[in-house]
């Protein structure tokens, strides 16, 4: 099991332009810019955008790691004593064959359907896309 310091993550955030006070607890909520975060600098560039500002979307943090490897801090979940258990927010600028590994840093909770084989859900526009064109129909072949 990967630990880490999400405190010391967090501060490697820009300060001000997410308004962090100095003491803030993981279950507060915090102020989001209203631009992006990451644009890709050029078609070249592979570097995973995420984005979950929209409804349930929880994703509070994502820092690159390695070329391919980013931890993930999670917002908690709301009237709990600080456990998330899902998790919802979108990548983009994914190219065919990539393989990225996410470390979700604050899924902590010891009994987890996840421990027990469950599998992440996945919903690919392109892959809905391919089937329109193919014309499986939505209820044959899918994005999810």
């Amino acid at each position: 099991m990967r630990t880490c310091n999400l405190k010391k993550i967090l501060k490697m955030q820009d300060v001000n332009s997410l308004a962090i006070k100095k003491e803030r607890k993981f279950s507060e909520p915090i102020s989001f810019p209203t631009g992006d975060y990451y644009a890709p600098k050029n078609k070249d560039d592979r570097t995973l955008v995420f984005e979950s500002r929209f409804e349930s979307g929880n994703l509070q943090l994502a820092h690159k790691v390695a070329d391919n490897e980013y931890d993930l801090v999670l917002q908690n979940d709301i009237n709990s004593k600080g456990h998330t258990q899902w998790f919802y927010f979108r990548v983009t600028n994914g190219k065919k064959g990539l393989k990225a590994k996410f470390n979700m840093l604050n899924m902590i909770k010891s009994k987890s359907l996840y421990n027990d084989g469950m599998k992440v859900l996945i919903y690919s526009e392109k892959r809905q896309e391919m089937a329109s064109e193919l014309e499986y129909g939505a209820e044959k072949e899918s994005g999810w």
